[in-house]
Order: C-alpha cells, then structure tokens, then sequence
C-alpha cells in the first residue's frame, strides 16, 4: 500500500520536495568519494608511469652503450686498416724480406721495454733480428722460442743500435732511456743538428739493415766544452701501443 500511495503521490507531483532533499544529501558524499577516487588513481597511474619510464631509460641506456662499443670497434678497424695500408706500402718499395706477426703481450716482470710477438724458430725467427711497424724500425728480437719471440723495444735502456743523421751523414749510437725515450750520441761537436732531421739505422753491425727509419732530430744536447754532442729522437710510431709488427729475416 505504501509503494502504491508514494506512485500516487509521485504522479501528481505531491513528493517532489521531499524528493529533492532526500536526492541533494548525499551529493557532498559522492562528490568526495569520486575526488578521493580520482587522486587514487592519479597517484597510481603516476608509479605506472615511472614504471614505464625507468624501463624505456634502461632500453634507451643499453642501446647508447650497444652504439658506444660499435663505434669503438669501428676506430679500431679503421686504425689497423691505416697501419696495414702503410706496412703494406713500406713493403712495396723495400727489397727486405718480411715476416708479418701480432703483437701478443709485454714483458711480464715489467723489468723492459719489450714485446712478445707470436713467430718463433718455427717460422723461420732467428736472435738479432731486426724488427719494424709500418716501416719504422722498432727494436730487436733477443729471445725466441718455437712458436714466439721476445722483442727489445728501442726505448728500453739496455737497447743501443748504431744510427745515422740523414741530412749530413753523421752516424751516432742510439740508445733507450729510462722512461721510454731514445736518444742518439757520440755526434761529432762539428756536425749541424737541426730539429727534424730524419734518422735511420747505420747498419753498421750487420744485424739491423742500413736505411730503417727511426724517427726525427727532437732536442740538441751540446756545450761548449764537450768533444761530443747528441739530441733526443722522437720516434716515428707510437712504441707503446703496438698492434703487429714485421720480422725482417736474413
């Protein structure tokens, strides 16, 4: 009876106050639930979106990494391709017969300049031979084994190699020095050093070929009363970063 009445009432429009308030109390509720609603899912959708965002750093940072190791292997490639392009042009003009090897480690005690190349006796390696990089003679082989050889840098204190001064033919002896550099003695006080002038070994001794390039006259060392005069040498390869090297055999 009641449902029956209130349809009644509501048909003739005698509730519609009643109706109005009952529908306004609940409004401020509804609109606090849907704000704290919103700021729910706003607080949410923001951890999902760091989320995504930490991901796509990660994707992004190994990708940059990817792009950093190919561009490292790249200049790598293209820094043997131009070491090669000049040893093979060394050769092209050279009458000395070469045996092509990689550099494969460094004296382990630490005690020399020196490297380990793997050629030995095997291919045909014997003691005292001459060794160079891009047609820029390097150092010597004093120890060999079957298959590897042990090479005395020219940088190294022990070293000493007869040597000539190009512009006025002046031989010297040229020797390492502790701390990698190499310098050229026993020059007559007569002779005229400049700067840049290019020197090659003697070939005196018979062990190392006449004519290998060395490197460039760097500073004059001479005085007043000295009967001898000499200057440091700056060689033309970079001895400490060696990639391969050729034998040159007898």
């Amino acid at each position: 009876m009641i449902v029956v009445l209130l349809t009644v009432f509501h048909s003739f429009g005698w509730v519609e106050p009643v109706e109005s308030v009952l529908v306004e109390i609940p409004r401020p509720l509804v609109a606090v639930i849907s704000s704290t609603g919103r700021g729910v899912g706003s607080f949410f959708g923001t951890f999902s979106s760091i989320s995504n965002l930490n991901k796509q750093n990660a994707v992004l940072a190994n990708s940059v990494t990817n792009l950093q190791e190919q561009i490292s292997s790249f200049q790598e490639d293209r820094l043997e391709n131009q070491l090669l392009k000049q040893e093979l042009d060394f050769r092209a003009t050279s009458q000395l017969k070469f045996l092509s090897a990689n550099v494969i480690g460094k004296d382990p005690s630490g005690l020399s300049q020196s490297i380990i190349i793997n050629v030995g006796s095997h291919d045909g390696v014997v003691s005292g031979d001459a060794v160079e990089a891009q047609g820029v003679f390097v150092g010597v082989v004093t120890e060999v084994s079957n298959l590897n050889s042990k090479v005395l840098l020219i940088t190294d204190p022990q070293s000493s190699i007869d040597a000539e001064v190009t512009s006025n033919g002046d031989k010297g002896v040229l020797r390492g020095s502790y701390g990698s550099g190499i310098s050229i003695e026993m020059i007559s006080q007569t002779s005229s050093l400049t700067s840049g002038d290019r020197v090659v070994t003697a070939g005196l001794s018979g062990e190392v070929p006449q004519g290998l390039l060395i490197g460039t006259i760097g500073d004059i060392q001479t005085g007043k009363n000295q009967l001898l005069q000499g200057a440091s040498v700056v060689p033309s390869v970079d001895l400490k970063n060696l990639i391969f090297v050729s034998v040159v055999l007898k």
